[in-house]
């Protein structure tokens, strides 16, 4: 005679079974995703010039023209990230004349005029809400992106004995 198992026995080891295929499949599944993530994450990332010159790209295309405060907002953040990189200064605390003030004690008189007009243009839309014409953006845009490809030597300045 064949012994037969109770139902509810049946039942638990049913479910039972059932919750360990679905935790083996969410395992591997999540497995699989995280080898995914894991890859992208551990691609280099652009140098932080060519991702400033990627952001300020950004901005010179039709962004600029369809949320001008926005943008100069995030052009503003740039010249910040600029600055902090290229002189460990961190400008985003800072206001215009102090930023231009350190600079001053790492940076060429050229360097420090361009930056100046950059800092200058950027406060002058955050702080009295002007929107700048298409002209002026483009002068930015250029002043930027001269400053970025072609960085003047930074000229320390030294006391004359």
């Amino acid at each position: 005679m064949v012994n037969f198992y109770p139902a509810e026995e049946v039942l638990w080891f049913c479910i039972t079974l059932t919750t360990l295929v679905y935790a083996v499949l969410f395992w591997s599944s999540a497995k699989k995703e995280n080898r995914v993530i894991n890859s992208v994450l551990s691609q280099p990332s652009l140098p932080w010039k060519e991702e400033v010159l990627k952001e300020l790209s950004f901005l010179e295309g039709p962004f600029h023209i369809e949320q001008p405060k926005e943008a100069m907002a995030r052009f503003s953040n740039l010249v910040d990230s600029y600055v902090q990189k290229r002189y460990h200064l961190e400008a985003s605390f800072l206001t215009t004349t102090e930023t231009l003030q350190k600079l001053n004690l790492a940076a060429s008189q050229e360097e420090i005029q361009e930056i100046a007009l950059l800092l200058q243009e950027a406060d002058q839309v955050k702080f009295a809400k002007q929107e700048k014409a298409e002209e002026a953006w483009q002068l930015l845009f250029a002043t930027f992106q001269k400053i970025l490809e072609n960085p003047v030597e930074a000229v320390r300045k030294t006391n004359a004995k």
